[in-house]
């Protein structure tokens, strides 16, 4: 489960790998760099998203085959492990994220403007940070259900007080 550009591994709930869990599945998600309790790296360069795939390598806790979802950022890294090791990747979920093909259907300006804009300061803004962000989940969330804005706001205050970094945010 791989999450967003500077989310943390809780974006998969707890409850929902409970669900996954209780199917019978092995849950394997992970804060990604500059985020939550990862390496934060300031002083490397930006994220080459084909070394971050091969060094997201399920070696290592000794798994052969495994799905693979990610959501924004996430889904892109899960397109690229899905493509270099397709032998091993039973199945690929991409949510909110691309490709890059331009024939493709694009993210609506609006939303691509609310998430381009600088994010308030938590440590100085809280509340300029939390409004801004529920308002830009409120946006990008769909309409099977109700948008649960008092659930965001706890998700995000959960990530601010486990470690929040801006770079986690940035594509350097």
């Amino acid at each position: 489960m791989i999450a967003g550009l500077g989310t943390q591994m809780f974006r998969w709930t707890t409850p929902f790998c409970a669900e996954l869990v209780a199917l019978g599945y092995r849950v394997v998600r992970f804060d990604n760099r500059d985020a939550g309790y990862s390496t934060h790296l300031d002083s490397h360069p930006a994220v080459d998203f084909g070394a971050l795939a091969a060094a997201l390598q399920v070696d290592a806790l000794g798994i052969g085959r495994a799905y693979i979802a990610g959501q924004s950022m996430g889904g892109m890294i899960a397109q690229i492990m899905a493509g270099e090791h397709k032998d091993r990747a039973l199945s690929r979920t991409s949510i909110m994220s691309s490709t890059r093909n331009p024939a493709l259907p694009q993210a609506a300006p609006d939303a691509m403007a609310t998430m381009m804009q600088p994010m308030p300061d938590p440590s100085s803004d809280r509340p300029g940070f939390l409004s801004r962000s529920s308002a830009f989940a409120r946006r990008i969330a769909g309409t099977g259900y109700a948008f649960n804005e008092g659930a965001h706001r706890a998700l995000v205050l959960e990530e601010l007080d486990r470690g929040y970094d801006p770079a986690g945010q940035t594509v350097r």
